[in-house]
């Protein structure tokens, strides 16, 4: 989010931006409680912390038991995702997978997903099945024209840059 935010490509390999990621996070540090994706939930339930970055499904679980909550996107943009289905080389019930993943893409079992996970899908016709409040959730419908960048696989030498700033940032 940094990246983001300062307008720097995602799986940086410049170390003077990466330099800049750094001294933003090393700023932003006597604001912030914890650097942990555990206990999102209770955290923002129990009024711990404020604010919180988390995934869209999560923060709407999170207002469904504390309705004051509010999800806000960052002016600048936010990172996007997809989740995937996928049969590994050499899996020993290759078609008992593809049947499986057949399965998870029907509209209604897609829905039934979203429905229980709070968050969205790709599947067409899942709409029909899905939850009421699902399809006006804050957390489930980027405002149009919004940024999002997609998550990559970076190289080695951006991981590498990445992990200095992190270990710097924790201790």
């Amino acid at each position: 989010m940094a990246l983001i935010y300062l307008g720097f490509d995602q799986c940086n390999e410049n170390p003077a931006e990466m330099k800049k990621v750094q001294e933003l996070l090393l700023r932003q540090k006597p604001h912030v409680k914890v650097y942990n994706s555990d206990g999102i939930l209770e955290r923002l339930v129990s009024r711990e912390v404020a604010v919180h970055h988390n995934w869209n499904g999560y923060a709407m679980r999170a207002r469904m038991q504390y309705p004051a909550l509010k999800y806000a996107f960052p002016v600048e943009g936010v990172l996007s995702w997809v989740d995937n289905l996928v049969v590994p080389t050499g899996a020993k019930n290759y078609a008992n997978a593809i049947k499986f993943i057949e399965f998870m893409l029907q509209p209604e079992n897609a829905a039934m997903q979203s429905n229980n996970n709070r968050y969205a899908n790709g599947i067409k016709g899942s709409e029909a099945f899905m939850d009421k409040d699902l399809k006006t959730a804050p957390e489930l419908n980027v405002p149009e024209g919004y940024k999002t960048v997609f998550l990559e696989t970076c190289s080695e030498k951006a991981i590498r840059l990445y992990g200095k700033v992190w270990t710097r940032l924790k201790q």
